[in-house]
């Protein structure tokens, strides 16, 4: 009996282990169940934050502005009429994708802006997106936004404390480099301005991807090179 009772916890207790380790180092069988509910989760629809977000934007009055502002929850953190002497229209939503960018741009265009930012990625590359996908999400904002008449500056996507999502940013990053030059499109490289800081991770974002006051100061004095 009590070999019994010893051979269950044993197995109890590195069972348990075992799922720690999985899912802090992306082992089987956890990376296998995360890429399956991340293969089903990948559509803008099923983050509830994009369909009310765009129910409001939907509700802005259309006016002539300098600047719209898309991207995630990077973007919508700003208050970027504040921090710029411009006209901005902020079409930031948490938790959104490539794809869900795709699917407003018209509430983009409305606003007939001068210049579109855009900062978007890192949604993608957590839900399990190839980079190649994202680049080419990528590339059909900026040519519809082109085919406008409409100035696109694209801003990198920013790294995390992630360092397997780092590797597919930096290769994002460097797509989205070339494809600017490319097309003849601005691409600011926000990872070299906030390296160049000096600051530490933890001194620029709070979490493990946003950023603190400092970095937005820092975003926004690269922006201004551009308006």
């Amino acid at each position: 009996m009590k070999l019994k009772i010893f051979l269950f916890t044993f197995f109890l207790t590195n069972a348990y282990a075992y799922g720690i380790i999985s899912v802090k180092f992306d082992l089987f069988p956890y990376a296998n169940l995360r890429g399956l509910y991340h293969s089903e989760n990948l559509s803008y629809l099923n983050n509830w934050r994009y369909m009310d977000q765009l129910k409001f934007y939907e509700n802005f009055i259309p006016r002539d502005t300098d600047v719209v502002m898309l991207g995630d929850s990077l973007v919508h953190g700003a208050n970027w009429n504040s921090l710029l002497p411009v006209s901005v229209v902020n079409q930031g939503i948490q938790g959104d994708i490539t794809e869900g960018a795709i699917n407003r741009l018209d509430l983009v265009f409305k606003f007939k802006p001068k210049k579109v930012f855009i900062m978007l990625g890192v949604n993608d590359i957590n839900l399990g997106m190839p980079v190649e996908k994202i680049f080419e999400n990528y590339k059909t904002i900026i040519n519809s936004t082109l085919e406008r008449k409409i100035t696109v500056i694209i801003q990198s996507t920013l790294l995390t404390s992630n360092n397997k999502w780092n590797k597919n940013i930096e290769d994002l990053n460097l797509k989205l480099a070339a494809y600017c030059k490319e097309v003849g499109v601005a691409f600011i490289d926000l990872n070299a301005v906030l390296a160049l800081s000096g600051l530490s991770f933890s001194e620029l974002h709070y979490d493990d991807v946003h950023l603190r006051s400092i970095g937005y100061i820092l975003w926004r004095n690269e922006i201004l090179k551009h308006i």
